[in-house]
């Protein structure tokens, strides 16, 4: 990055300041003189923006400068003319609008009347200096031609400038973009009156690194497929259902009602129909374990076997006798 030396614009003396009064309210072409040089001068836009800069003319005459500020600029909006950007300068001066007031001066100085006089310009260009004082100049460069330029995240025009960017005291980002290449981002400190030269160079923006897929962990051995406790927990519980069954329901055909008569044979038919049930229940309860573990077995997730089928089928035929053998490795 390359920077001039620091530069200060010189304060104009109150007598120009004064003559150039004389000069804006006096010596510059009346409106309607820009006016008759317009062919579309009879036009809506263009008679509103004549209405905006005659009521800014009169307040200006009555030193009422934010009106004065206020009407010129809405011409200003209406119509870019170098007229109204003169007058419009001069009341952003007057309102301590220094940015604008030297965007609009430096417009009209790019073009001024024909008739302007080289003593009329001096003393535009002195009320120029005066706004410069209070505000930073940047000089922009750019290695690459038609790449915006920004400052502060605002487009301010594409290179190559031909103009100076004047922005408020203080800190500063200036930035250059062309298509997907951009200029490494530039802050920059100025001091009211200081005027600064600052290049930017266009390289090929950093490409971010594309974010892949997140891959689940490798299983480790041993995980996958069914659990073996959760196996061996369900068919020792099916088990322990079965036998648990088998002798409630041994116990139920042990009671005789018949041996007995009158109350004790009605409580041994209770009894037995209480056994019986429990027996069946029991069974029931038993079954279900069995199923739920036969069902966790085959559906659950078995890890990728890193081999061929570790079990295979072969046909085996003898002299005697034909049939298929089952074989495979653990």
């Amino acid at each position: 990055m390359h920077r001039t030396p620091v530069t200060r614009h010189q304060q104009p003396s109150s007598k120009w300041v004064v003559a150039l009064a004389a000069v804006l309210l006096t010596a510059t072409p009346s409106w309607s003189a820009h006016a008759q040089e317009d062919d579309t001068s009879s036009s809506a836009p263009i008679k509103a923006a004549k209405m905006l800069y005659d009521a800014g003319r009169t307040s200006a005459d009555n030193g009422e400068w934010e009106k004065a500020y206020e009407s010129f600029s809405a011409a200003w909006r209406v119509q870019q003319h170098p007229l109204i950007a003169l007058h419009l300068g001069r009341a952003s001066l007057k309102t301590s609008r220094f940015v604008e007031a030297a965007e609009r001066l430096t417009f009209f100085l790019q073009q001024p009347p024909e008739k302007l006089k080289d003593q009329d310009r001096a003393l535009i260009q002195s009320l120029l200096g005066e706004a410069k004082q209070k505000i930073g100049t940047l000089i922009v460069k750019v290695d690459r031609e038609g790449a915006e330029v920004l400052v502060d995240g605002r487009v301010v025009g594409q290179a190559p400038l031909m103009r100076e960017i004047f922005v408020d005291a203080g800190k500063h980002t200036l930035e250059a973009r062309l298509g997907k290449e951009a200029a490494e981002p530039e802050t920059v400190e100025l001091k009211a009156g200081e005027s600064r030269q600052i290049a930017l160079r266009v390289v090929p923006r950093a490409v971010e690194p594309k974010t892949l897929p997140k891959t689940p962990p490798p299983v480790a051995e041993g995980e996958g497929g069914p659990k073996t406790w959760v196996l061996i927990a369900g068919g020792a519980a099916a088990g322990v259902g079965v036998i648990a069954g088998a002798s409630l329901t041994v116990w139920a055909n042990s009671v005789d009602p018949d041996s007995v008569t009158g109350q004790e044979k009605a409580d041994a038919i209770a009894q037995q129909a209480y056994i019986s049930n429990t027996a069946l229940w029991t069974f029931v309860g038993a079954g279900a374990v069995a199923g739920a573990t036969v069902v966790y077995a085959l559906v659950a997730p078995r890890k990728q076997e890193t081999r061929a089928s570790a079990w295979r089928l072969v046909p085996a035929v003898g002299t005697r006798d034909a049939g298929m053998w089952l074989s495979g490795s653990w």
